[in-house]
């Protein structure tokens, strides 16, 4: 009796399987993409975009205005729980945003911020959260891009058609430092620069008569504390008066709100202004009426059985 050795019986594995080789190969699972949970690209973006319906809001503001930093604000709302009726789910961003979190409160206690700024080279990059409100899922996104390319971009206006993010927002929200606005060595030369893009973009096709506009009147928290409270704030109720007159005179959908994305100068005013922001941003669209043709008695059984769930789908709420 011939024995087969053990080198022998190993040598190919595919000898002993057969034709059940090739089976096992083409039966093996998919490969599954482990998301990393980092800021999406236009590709990411496009995948979230492909399996839900989103709302997408652009943040836009020059250098320092606070724009990461109310990222990582939004983020860091929900670590304590729901808010105001809204409830975090989940995020396809989730390490970007942890990221941007902890730094930030890494800062909150000294001097200088130590939330990663986005850079010129960077691109713009989308941030994700899913968000039940009152028992409603929304799906929110949010770009990001340098506050140097925006002002590059205000005076190299050729640049705004590189910005992709305007193609598709529901809402653009521009982010103000108020420490600017206030102060009477910064006050001039930021207004202007900030009219200044916004004009630019505007007028070169990025800002649309039927999108919402933003100004978010950022670090209010640095007003509250200050002994001239009552004045600062004063200064930033006349620089809303203008702006909102300015803009809505160039047909333009605007709406000023004052926030505190991060209050390091007051901890206990907490964040200012972020969960009405996020009410603002996911609000719902009124449903518009769908209204159904008539089955006659002539038609077939076919058809009034399609026309029956037709409407039966309709009464669904998702």
């Amino acid at each position: 009796m011939s024995t087969m050795s053990t080198a022998d019986s190993i040598s190919d594995p595919s000898q002993s399987l057969g034709s059940s080789a090739d089976q096992l190969l083409a039966d093996r699972p998919r490969m599954i993409e482990i998301v990393s949970g980092e800021a999406l690209d236009r590709t990411g973006l496009a995948g979230l975009l492909r399996a839900y319906a989103a709302k997408k809001v652009v943040l836009v503001g020059q250098h320092k205005a606070g724009k990461t930093t109310l990222l990582a604000s939004l983020f860091g709302l929900f670590c304590r729980g729901p808010v105001q009726g809204i409830s975090f789910v989940s995020s396809r961003t989730i390490v970007g945003f942890a990221k941007r979190q902890y730094l930030a409160l890494l800062s909150s206690g000294g001097q200088k911020s130590a939330t990663p700024r986005t850079s010129r080279d960077d691109g713009v990059s989308y941030f994700h959260l899913a968000l039940s409100i009152a028992g409603r899922p929304v799906q929110l996104v949010i770009s990001d891009r340098s506050g140097e390319a925006y002002e590059d971009a205000s005076k190299q206006t050729e640049l705004i058609g590189e910005f992709e993010e305007f193609e598709f927002a529901d809402r653009i929200c521009f982010v103000i430092d108020a420490t600017k606005v206030v102060n009477e060595g910064t006050r001039a030369i930021y207004v202007r620069r900030v009219k200044q893009l916004i004009h630019a973009l505007s007028d070169n096709g990025a800002l649309r008569p039927n999108v919402p506009i933003d100004l978010l009147v950022n670090k209010i928290d640095v007003l509250e504390a200050s002994t001239n409270k009552e004045i600062l704030l004063e200064k930033v109720s006349a620089f809303e008066r203008n702006a909102i007159g300015e803009l809505t005179s160039a047909s333009l959908n605007v709406g000023t709100y004052r926030i505190s994305a991060l209050p390091h100068a007051r901890p206990s005013l907490g964040y200012v202004g972020l969960p009405e922001m996020l009410l603002r941003w996911t609000e719902q669209e009124p449903e518009q009426g769908i209204r159904f043709m008539s089955v006659d008695a002539e038609v077939r059984q076919i058809d009034r059985l399609v026309a029956r769930s037709i409407r039966a789908g309709a009464n669904v709420v998702e």
